[in-house]
């Protein structure tokens, strides 16, 4: 984009995405969404790390497809954190968990007199691990998403595979 045709639609722009539409809002008259409840000014400020003024004389506008992608990020990045502190809780009850059985699971592995107890399939439960790596070239949410290019880019691989004991009833 040439720095002529910015100059010239310069208040027109969208201040995200530089583009001209005709379907556009204020970033700072846009009330708070109902879902998480939160001014677009303060979405875009803690997922893209930027200042907004309104007095900083840069464009005020925001196209509809950039709100879209501001809002969607915004409940994807509270959604993480809420999964974050979820997997935290829950590993700290099982390491709890862990320390109060630790005497348990000694007597668990050995006899009275020290012979190994082989242990039972159904003890145990396998967990396989998994990771998606996408092309951050393609677009996964536009109109195409089952194009074939994108079905094709996406690999999965088999990372590891962890065995926890069966916690017994």
């Amino acid at each position: 984009m040439e720095d002529s045709y910015i100059i010239a639609n310069f208040h027109a722009l969208c201040r995200l995405c530089l583009t001209k539409s005709s379907l556009t809002t204020s970033i700072f008259a846009t009330a708070p969404d109902e879902d998480l409840n939160m001014p677009l000014t303060s979405k875009i400020a803690e997922c893209f790390e930027m200042q907004l003024d309104p007095n900083d004389g840069l464009p005020g506008i925001i196209c509809y497809k950039c709100l879209f992608k501001v809002n969607k990020c915004s409940k994807f990045r509270l959604q993480c954190i809420q999964n974050e502190a979820r997997l935290k809780q829950i590993t700290n009850r099982v390491n709890e968990l862990d320390t109060s059985n630790s005497s348990d699971y000694s007597n668990y592995n050995y006899k009275n007199n020290h012979e190994m107890v082989k242990p039972k399939p159904e003890d145990y439960i396998v967990e396989d691990s998994v990771v998606m790596v996408v092309d951050p070239s393609l677009d996964y949410d536009s109109s195409e998403e089952l194009n074939l290019k994108m079905l094709n880019s996406l690999r999965v691989k088999k990372m590891n595979v962890k065995i926890f004991k069966r916690e017994s009833l």
